[in-house]
């Protein structure tokens, strides 16, 4: 019995905080409605920079994509009539990894100073 008291009473004190609390706090449709009177709307000129900026990176993507679906797509130096041997095998995205210029950016020029200082620079058609 002593618990059920308690129960109730604490209920009711639970209730009267909720009651307060309503009572303080602004309602949502008033503090809705003064947000959307503040936002404004967006500007026509933004709105097509938008809509152009999306159709340029459509555009970009569906020329360049054929450019790397191109570098990426290998044929068989064999002609097994099965395809490629397990020996032979490379990971379809490899040529992801590779970089148009990856040999430029892997070796380091040779340049002969003392010739080039001389005037006798070595063609290399006739060495």
């Amino acid at each position: 019995m002593n618990r059920d008291r308690e129960e109730k009473q604490i209920r009711e004190l639970f209730g009267e905080v909720k009651r307060r609390e309503e009572r303080i706090a602004p309602s949502f449709s008033r503090t809705w409605e003064a947000v959307r009177s503040r936002h404004k709307p967006v500007r026509s000129f933004q709105r097509h920079l938008k809509i152009a900026a999306g159709f340029a990176t459509v555009l970009v993507l569906v020329i360049t994509l054929p450019l790397f679906h191109s570098e990426c797509v290998r044929q068989p130096d064999h002609d097994f009539p099965g395809g490629y041997s397990i020996t032979e095998w490379e990971p379809l995205t490899d040529c992801l990894l590779e970089l148009p210029y990856d040999q430029l950016l892997r070796s380091v020029p040779q340049f002969d100073y003392l010739a080039m200082e001389n005037g006798l620079v070595r063609s290399e058609q006739n060495p």
